[in-house]
Order: C-alpha cells, then structure tokens, then sequence
C-alpha cells in the first residue's frame, strides 16, 4: 500500500520538474509602434532618421542624413498629411507624393505592421523573426518585443540608439 503514494508522488515531482524547465523561450510579442533612430536603405540609398509611430493613422519621418535632407518632416496623422522644413510646411488631406517613394514606403510598411498582425517565424540567438501574411514585410525584434530590423522588398529600416 506504501507503494502506490510513493510512485504517485515520484510521478508528480517528475511531471512539475520536466514542465518547468523548458529550455525554449516564450516568444515575444512585437510592438508595432516605433519612436526609434534608424537608418534606411532604400534604392541603394542612405539616410539616417527618427522614425515615430504611434499607431496606425499617426506617424513621422524626420531625416538627420543626408545633410540635404537633414530637418525634413513628413507627418501623417488621421488622413492628413504634412510635410515641413524649418518654418516652411505643407499640409494636405492626401499623401501627394508617389506610393514608391521613401516616406509613403515607410507609411505603407507601418500600417501594414499595425493592420495585417504578424506571425512568428524564427529565433536567432535572443531576437525573433515575424512576418506579414503574404511575407513582403519581416521584422525582426529583440527579447522585448522591440523592433531591431525591417525589411520590405528594396527597402531595409535599422532601428539603433543613440
């Protein structure tokens, strides 16, 4: 009769001990906003900028680099758009500016990250690989969930700290 407790519990303690020390880490979940430094590759280009965005319908691109672009802004926020220099600003209700250029591609790319929800995809050392649904967008995180890479067809965003 002594037995049967002391093969229970032995199975039990097993149970608990092996549940508990998985060596596969929890997955993150990515953050979709972004207030970060990054430098951008696109068309062979590069520029360096303070990305920020907030959600979905909020976002900005202020380039630092190159020197001829430093202080340009481009807003966007609840459907109207702006772009500034200095005390020099435009503001309309539509991006008027090309769907392939640089600040609607990092537009599009955000909204997409908030809208389409992305899916693990693999672990590299502590960071983590998401995509999109249809893949044009890949996003790579730290342990936090924090954004560290972006790529999308010709364009790559490299988030960094100052």
């Amino acid at each position: 009769m002594k037995k049967i407790p002391a093969v229970i519990l032995t199975a039990v303690c097993t149970a608990s001990v092996l549940s508990g020390c998985s060596s596969q880490s929890s997955v993150p979940s990515p953050h979709i906003s972004a207030d970060n430094d990054a430098v951008i590759t696109f068309k062979d280009e590069t520029y360096k900028c303070r990305i920020s965005c907030l959600n979905k319908n909020t976002s900005s691109l202020t380039f630092s680099s190159p020197e001829s672009l430093s202080g340009l802004c481009f807003k966007s926020s609840d459907g109207t758009v702006s772009v500034s220099l200095g005390s020099l600003m435009c503001k309309n209700e539509n991006l008027l500016l090309p769907k392939t250029s640089l600040p609607a591609r990092v537009k599009t790319i955000f909204d997409s990250i908030a809208s389409d929800g992305f899916s693990f995809t693999a672990q590299h050392g502590e960071n983590y690989e998401f995509s999109n649904k249809d893949s044009s967008v890949s996003l790579l995180t730290d342990k936090s969930g924090d954004p560290l890479r972006i790529i999308s067809g010709d364009m790559k965003i490299t988030f960094y700290d100052k």
